[in-house]
């Protein structure tokens, strides 16, 4: 029994120090989603208990899904990509084209923003199971 109790007390003391590290992570990189993931993907999952380990990469993938709508939407968003959009929308609109490639970026950004609006949102559940999982095995939250 003492063997057990011992197990849990590493496992306990490698999942705050996760933790710990997670949370340092994103105060460092904080609007920048690609980079906290990539932060989350360095950090040492070895000494955590398997389904603490696997709640956490559910939650890096979200948050590398996240960078990836980030980056998706700074691009369609630059100036240089904007002002091109606009240049052939004006060839098209001369044309009488039904839809003009602004009408794609117009729709392609709304796309973007409710993607970004679930991936938060899976972000935020896929944390609550992190925490749920570190409780389980005594961590105290903060």
């Amino acid at each position: 029994m003492w063997t057990l109790n011992r197990a849990r007390i590493t496992e306990k003391d490698a999942i705050t120090e996760l933790l710990k590290e997670d949370s340092l992570n994103l105060v460092a990189n904080q609007g920048n989603d690609s980079v906290v993931a990539a932060g989350m993907r360095q950090l040492d999952l070895s000494h955590c208990p398997r389904d603490f380990a696997v709640a956490y990469v559910d939650h890096l993938h979200a948050w590398e899904d996240a960078g990836q709508i980030q980056v998706a939407l700074v691009k369609l968003n630059s100036d240089d990509y904007q002002v091109r959009a606009i240049a052939k929308s004006l060839i098209q609109k001369a044309s009488k084209a039904k839809q003009t490639v602004m009408d794609e970026v117009i729709d392609t950004d709304q796309l973007l923003r409710e993607a970004k609006a679930e991936i938060q949102a899976r972000i935020h559940t896929t944390f609550n199971e992190v925490e749920r999982v570190a409780v389980a095995y005594g961590v105290q939250l903060h």
